[in-house]
């Protein structure tokens, strides 16, 4: 049945808010798995503490020579990490000392007594600049009356600009205004005033922040006193943790086989590890997720939406106005209605960040077997080629690939002809 220009634009409307409604909807899951992301980095080093820390539970010798037996690294010998304990105890004391001998440590309870005091007074000065000024700069086209010098010799209106009428008129308003408070009859003399107490207030607050910066640098150091007590006072945690962190640096830069070779024998660690590498590639998922699918999604969308709103603006020419289309060109023209194939390719998309995301069983992991981690999270379950491990893999009896749903209309708004 044929169907006049304004059935099909309204058809077209249609399909614009299917497509608007999608963008949206895209767009939340994209800030979603955006979130996830940067949750798995939080993840990430939780992972690797608890490797660390299962390698390296305590400085006892005995600990220090297995891991050293396992990992070749002598800086976490018994002997090293020992010196290591002297030289950041040692450090720590030579530094408590010189900061408790320092003038501004030595008189900072005087110091922060004597800023308050200084600090409370500018307020009080402060306070009534602070509330003149600006009264001012709330008046209507004072700061514009100012930078026009208005009321000086300066000035530069003429009486046949309107400008020059406006000026004058918000001039005298100010004058009204302010001029009793003042005590000055005219808009130069209030200028004036503003000037000097500007400059004034300026003044007084560059030696308030001055005074302030004086109270931060007394507060750091205190700071540095506390901390610097600490390390003493903890000196055998802090050495664990430079320990932890030194193995952390190791580790990392092996590859995935050396680190799981190292770790032979030793299931806690070995777990501990697959964690590491799982929650890494967690990441990297979720990441191609974003990037290769929900990003490429919504570019398709916003690519039919333009199409649509061109088509729109032709339809809405005037010689169109009472054309009649046969259905064939018509259904060209709007599209099909693919709401549902959104929908369930947005569903396809969520359900594969919802298995990432969950994923938590990473003992499941053999990296002595050809498993890929994104079967062992989906049980190859759903389409991973979107990411470049498994598209290099290629086809397995884990994975299959459902077809592309193919968001770009058949029809082109240029298939109008002289339309166009």
């Amino acid at each position: 049945m044929p169907m006049m220009t304004g059935a099909v634009i309204g058809e077209v409307d249609a399909r614009l808010r299917a497509a608007e409604d999608e963008i949206k909807a895209l767009q939340r899951l994209q800030r979603v798995v955006g979130a996830d992301v940067e949750a798995q980095q939080g993840e990430l080093a939780a992972a690797w503490a608890v490797l660390t820390e299962t390698l390296i539970p305590d400085l006892l010798p005995t600990t220090l020579t297995a891991l050293t037996a396992r990992v070749p690294m002598t800086a976490l010998s018994p002997t090293a990490v020992a010196q290591r304990r002297a030289q950041i105890l040692s450090e720590a004391h030579n530094r408590l000392r010189n900061l408790l001998a320092d003038p501004r440590v030595i008189t900072a309870d005087e110091t922060v007594n004597e800023v308050e005091i200084r600090v409370a007074d500018l307020d009080v000065s402060i306070a009534p600049l602070r509330a003149s000024t600006q009264q001012l700069e709330g008046a209507p086209l004072f700061l514009e009356l100012l930078r026009w010098r208005y009321g000086t010799p300066e000035y530069a209106g003429r009486f046949w600009q309107l400008d020059y009428y406006r000026h004058w008129k918000h001039g005298d308003l100010v004058v009204e205004a302010h001029g009793p408070r003042l005590k000055k009859t005219d808009f130069k003399g209030i200028a004036a005033v503003y000037v000097d107490e500007l400059q004034a207030l300026t003044t007084l607050l560059q030696t308030r922040e001055a005074l302030l910066d004086k109270r931060r640098g007394i507060d750091a150091l205190r700071r540095q006193v506390v901390e610097t007590q600490t390390v003493i006072a903890d000196v055998d945690t802090v050495a664990l943790n430079n320990a932890r962190s030194r193995l952390k640096d190791y580790l990392r830069v092996l590859g995935e086989a050396d680190v799981f070779r190292v770790l032979q024998g030793h299931e806690a660690a070995t777990l501990a590890y697959k964690r590491v590498v799982g929650v890494g590639k967690k990441q990297h998922y979720l990441q191609a997720l974003n990037d290769q699918q929900v990003k490429t999604s919504l570019g398709d969308l916003h690519q039919l939406k333009n199409k649509l709103l061109r088509t729109r603006g032709k339809l809405e020419r005037p010689k169109y106005s009472h054309t009649q289309w046969n259905d064939v060109t018509a259904q060209q023209m709007v599209g099909q209605d693919r709401s549902d194939k959104w929908r369930k390719r947005r569903a396809h998309y969520d359900d594969a960040r919802t298995r990432i995301v969950e994923f938590h069983h990473y003992d499941r992991y053999d990296p002595v077997r050809d498993f890929l981690w994104w079967d062992v999270m989906t049980d190859g379950q759903l389409d991973g080629n979107f990411i470049d491990e498994v598209r290099e893999r290629g086809p397995s009896q884990y994975r299959h690939e459902p077809a592309r749903d193919d968001v770009q209309p058949a029809w082109r708004s240029d298939d109008l002809g002289d339309v166009s």
